[in-house]
């Protein structure tokens, strides 16, 4: 005989009060006696009697309890427990830790990271280096910085001695991920002289330079051609020295074509390598004469030479030609720089004015050419000597502490406060100044130019 208990509403609410941990879970609690034969603690195999048997398909856990502080320990419970899927919040926190949150976190701090670095990169940039390995605080009576590869080439001088330095930029582990506010730089010496000089020539390639510098030119004058060649670690460097007499000076042309100008003659070499070795020299006697402000520009085709920068006159050599010549502009103006590539180039003070002149070598040759003419920025002080040069960069002059940048295709032009252009990789113009070397970030504002004829007229 079989009897049934039904369990009042109020003592089911009361059992379900004193096990709180089914309310947490979200547990459907309901209480009625079952028959011994259909008890949930009986085994059935039938999985549609068994109320332990979880389906998929309903999506749901049901379990049978028995509580032990129940005054019923005849009655039986059975829960029913509902898997949160599809919910990533409701899943376990483990696992939410590790498909969500940590990923999160992550990429975050890759970009916070790649942010900070940006930032002291700028900020690197924006400081300047040291040029060489003189002591901080020394200015060099001439300089020159020249890069090759990832290393720069510096050549100082003072008034007693000069040097000619390496400068490495040295990388750790810590200085690429914590970029320090000045890139570090090693520096050591290639050369040391015990007399004061200047960089008279300089061409760099790919993994080498080469520079031709001018030693004591009032006492042991002489000259010293020396050969830079790097590695991916390291540079090292080959000099050779010539002793020329005291009071000679020394004219080079981007093709290496050389003069020794005397007071009253002009040594002409084809080459660098016949300079330093005093082979194939022409000695040719001088029409003008020699002047302390003199300008000369040696070329392989031909060679200008105002001995007279004032009123823009001297003498021309073209082939085997040799001429008193006057050059005329259509206004007065006084020649401050000057150099023959394939073109003239002149760098004129007028009265209102400091002016590029761009001619073609019509000049030299037919004596007319027609000349684009640009003016220069009155922030280029009118300051001797002038240092001229063709680079990649563009036009480069240089007077006093402003270094003048012309893009002769670009139409456009800065003025720089620099002695001097390294190079200009990337967007930002690499200069020098006093010892240190820094970034410019361009500004390329704009140049006016016009056109213009000049005349060389040979005198008689």
């Amino acid at each position: 005989m079989t009897s049934s208990f039904i369990e009042p509403p109020r003592l089911r609410a009361q059992n379900a009060r004193s096990h709180p941990a089914l309310q947490r879970r979200g547990v459907r609690s309901s209480a009625a006696y079952s028959p011994p034969q259909q008890s949930s603690d009986t085994y059935s195999p039938a999985p549609q009697q068994s109320s332990g048997t979880y389906s998929a398909a309903a999506q749901r856990s049901s379990a049978h309890a028995v509580l032990p502080n129940s005054p019923h320990p005849h009655t039986s419970y059975s829960t029913t427990i509902h898997p949160a899927v599809g919910n990533p919040l409701h899943r376990p926190y483990p696992v939410y830790m590790k498909n969500v949150i940590l990923p999160t976190v992550l990429i975050a701090a890759i970009f916070i990271y790649a942010a900070y670095r940006s930032t002291a990169l700028n900020h690197q940039h924006q400081n300047p280096l040291p040029a060489s390995g003189l002591l901080a605080g020394t200015t060099p009576t001439s300089e020159s910085v020249l890069r090759t590869a990832d290393f720069f080439i510096t050549y100082s001088s003072t008034a007693t001695q000069s040097a000619l330095w390496l400068g490495a930029p040295i990388t750790t582990i810590r200085s690429l991920f914590l970029p320090p506010p000045t890139q570090p730089i090693r520096f050591e010496s290639l050369a040391k002289y015990d007399d004061p000089g200047r960089v008279a020539w300089s061409n760099t390639g790919n993994a080498n330079a080469d520079l031709l510098l001018e030693l004591a030119p009032k006492s042991n004058h002489r000259l010293a051609v020396l050969r830079v060649n790097c590695s991916t670690a390291t540079c090292w460097v080959e000099a050779r020295e010539r002793g020329i007499l005291s009071g000679l000076t020394v004219w080079i042309a981007d093709d290496g074509t050389s003069i020794l100008a005397a007071d009253t003659s002009l040594s002409f070499y084809p080459t660098i390598r016949d300079l330093m070795n005093n082979a194939n020299e022409s000695i040719v006697p001088r029409l003008t004469p020699r002047a302390p402000d003199e300008l000369i520009s040696p070329s392989r085709a031909a060679t200008l030479i105002l001995s007279d920068p004032e009123h823009l006159s001297g003498e021309k050599f073209e082939g085997p030609k040799h001429d008193r010549i006057h050059l005329d502009l259509g206004s007065p103006g006084t020649a401050v720089a000057v150099m023959m590539n394939n073109n003239v180039r002149m760098l004129v003070d007028d009265p209102t004015a400091t002016k590029f002149w761009d001619c073609s070598e019509d000049l030299i040759s037919n004596g007319t050419s027609h000349c684009t003419v640009y003016t220069a920025p009155p922030e280029l002080p009118r300051e001797r000597p002038v240092n001229m040069s063709d680079t990649e960069c563009g036009i480069v002059v240089t007077r006093g502490n402003r270094t003048w940048l012309l893009r002769r295709v670009a139409k456009t032009q800065d003025v720089i406060e620099a002695e001097g252009i390294v190079d200009c990789r990337g967007t930002d113009i690499t200069a020098y100044e006093k010892n240190q070397i820094r970034y410019v970030t361009p500004k390329r504002l704009p140049v006016q130019s016009e056109e213009k004829p000049a005349t060389l007229t040979v005198v008689r």
